[in-house]
């Protein structure tokens, strides 16, 4: 009889609260009241725009709420406080034209890779657009391997759309014949790249080319710093060199096997 009479008593104090499971990430619509504690009513302050990893929906009390977490967060929230984080597709050519940009790991800002620098053009693959309606970009960085690797998420603010390509024919062209004649021919043993008239433009996308010729072909990729610049023969990697501050020195190439 004890037994029962102390579950009764514990049923009217605690809070009802049923379950239903799932998993994606939530973003607060406005400044929201963290309810942590479901005992004492304790709450916490979360930030309009701050984004959750939600495992479901409580019922609790005749209300909906999210159960949701963040580093060292852990509680709920009205789901009338909350909009799902989705993404769109996207493929378009950024630069950055802001200082003092984060490129960020994940939406709970706890990690990020550094600011991104002036003047660099980033490729875009996905927007997202948080709570507060704020819009984010997830960038991607072109490397001389030829890959393009994601950098992280950026507020769209830091940047301006590339709408034109970086690259003419005749800038490309000029670009691989300076840097080619540079250093006392380093490239002499291979191509004699100032006589070379049958250029192709293979394909000109963002801020990369591609061209050929009858000896093979050549990619240029310019980040908005450097410029990175990679020969090829029967489609194989030759030599690779960068040039600095988009200036016709040279500071490092390599043979490629």
């Amino acid at each position: 009889m004890k037994m029962l009479v102390v579950a009764l008593c514990l049923r009217l104090l605690l809070p009802e609260v049923s379950f239903v499971a799932d998993s994606y990430q939530m973003t607060a619509i406005s400044t929201v009241k963290i309810l942590t504690d479901l005992k004492s009513n304790k709450t916490e302050t979360g930030k309009s725009g701050s984004v959750y990893q939600v495992d479901g929906v409580r019922d609790i009390d005749g209300k909906k709420y999210y159960h949701c977490t963040q580093d060292d967060i852990n509680g709920y929230i009205p789901v009338q406080k909350m909009t799902r984080l989705d993404h769109q597709d996207a493929s378009f050519e950024v630069q950055i034209i802001k200082p003092g940009y984060n490129l960020w790991t994940d939406f709970y800002w706890s990690n990020n890779k550094g600011t991104a620098p002036i003047k660099r053009y980033y490729e875009v693959k996905h927007t997202y657009k948080i709570g507060n309606g704020k819009t984010y970009y997830s960038v991607y960085d072109d490397h001389s391997d030829g890959h393009s690797h994601w950098a992280g998420y950026i507020n769209a603010n830091a940047a301006k759309k590339v709408t034109d390509d970086f690259w003419t024919l005749n800038t490309a062209i000029n670009y691989i014949k300076e840097a080619y004649d540079n250093k006392d021919n380093v490239f002499s043993d291979v191509w004699d790249a100032s006589k070379i008239t049958d250029w192709q433009v293979v394909s000109n996308r963002y801020n990369t080319i591609e061209l050929s010729c009858a000896k093979g072909e050549v990619k240029l990729s310019n980040d908005g710093i450097n410029t990175w610049m990679t020969f090829y023969e029967n489609q194989k990697p030759l030599k690779e060199f960068i040039i600095r501050n988009n200036s016709m020195n040279i500071i490092g190439y390599d043979r490629l096997s």
